[in-house]
């Protein structure tokens, strides 16, 4: 049984009379595989097109209101059909103008070349069909490198946060702490840490469980983030129950600031912890240290610091910042 073939639909976009028909005549007997539609502007060329998607359409470079390969502006990719550009003077100028437009070919016109036109029309489909699929290929390629793109930022984006409690992980606050070192000893402006740990959280976990444990850390982490002022400011977890907070280009008396309304913060939460020996909520303990950044002091100095200072607090009492 055979296969009845597609009908092309070609828009014939010509004001001159003589040569439409004689490209009428050079499809003459091929009427069930080419349907003509003749306009003569490219006014009512761009009407045509606006109800209607031709298989290819065959465009006179002169008209009366203006260019054939205008149809081509101002974006040939959104054109759904190819446009072979038709004149009756061989230019070369006007013809690469017209294939950098987006035409898929140029046609000098002639007695030879109308009678031609329908192998010109095929080979010209051919060619159309592999730009198609060429397309296809290169839209599939591109939504799946932006697939790739997108997974590789929400990885990136995982490496560098917590699980648990969703702030930054050790690992980002490392990198943030060494990029903020050299930009403070290139500005030669201070840069402060606050060291934070959970009073009595192994406590907290024996008596009310390590789910429980894991909420109240996730509630601390909250808290504090919102409570940080600066888009600059970052906090991590630095392990277990501590968080370590990066304040770039902030004094002594700023650092201390900072921990003492973070401490207030979380008092004033009121989260229940029973076994605490020094309030009937759950606090924090902040050791705070600052200084310039410079090449000859080590950066490891500042969070040695940074640590000290957190353990005086611990020391003296808990639930109370000292700086260093």
């Amino acid at each position: 049984m055979m296969t009845k073939q597609t009908q092309t639909e070609i828009l014939l976009v010509e004001d001159d009379a003589g040569h439409a028909k004689l490209l009428r005549r050079a499809f003459r007997g091929q009427e069930d595989r080419f349907n003509i539609h003749i306009v003569n502007s490219l006014k009512a060329a761009r009407e045509f097109l606006a109800e209607n998607s031709p298989g290819i359409i065959l465009a006179d470079l002169v008209l009366p209101d203006g260019r054939g390969m205008d149809l081509l502006l101002p974006r040939s990719d959104e054109l759904q059909s190819p446009v072979v550009v038709m004149t009756s003077f061989g230019d070369e100028t006007v013809a690469v103008e017209a294939i950098k437009l987006g035409a898929l070919d140029y046609v000098v016109k002639s007695s030879d070349t109308m009678e031609a036109m329908p192998r010109i029309i095929q080979r010209a489909l051919r060619e159309w069909e592999h730009i198609l699929k060429q397309r296809q290929v290169e839209e599939q390629l591109k939504k799946l490198n932006d697939q790739l793109i997108d997974a590789n930022k929400k990885l990136e984006r995982l490496a560098n946060l917590d699980p648990l409690t969703g702030v930054a992980n050790r690992r980002n606050f490392m990198e943030t702490f060494d990029k903020e070192w050299k930009r403070g000893c290139r500005s030669k402006l201070p840069l402060a840490l606050i060291m934070i740990d959970v009073d009595f959280f192994k406590a907290y976990n024996d008596h009310y469980g390590h789910q429980a444990g894991d909420e109240c850390l996730k509630t601390i982490a909250s808290l504090l983030n919102e409570s940080l002022g600066r888009s600059g400011d970052m906090l991590a977890r630095y392990g277990g129950e501590e968080f370590m907070i990066i304040l770039p280009g902030t004094d002594i008396d700023g650092t201390a600031a900072v921990a003492e309304r973070l401490r207030r913060k979380i008092e004033a939460a009121e989260m229940p912890h029973l076994t605490s020996t020094i309030n009937d909520f759950v606090t924090i303990s902040l050791g705070t240290a600052t200084m310039v950044p410079s090449a000859r002091k080590n950066p490891d100095s500042l969070i040695g610091a940074a640590d000290e200072a957190l353990y005086k607090a611990k020391r003296n009492g808990r639930n109370r910042v000292e700086v260093i």
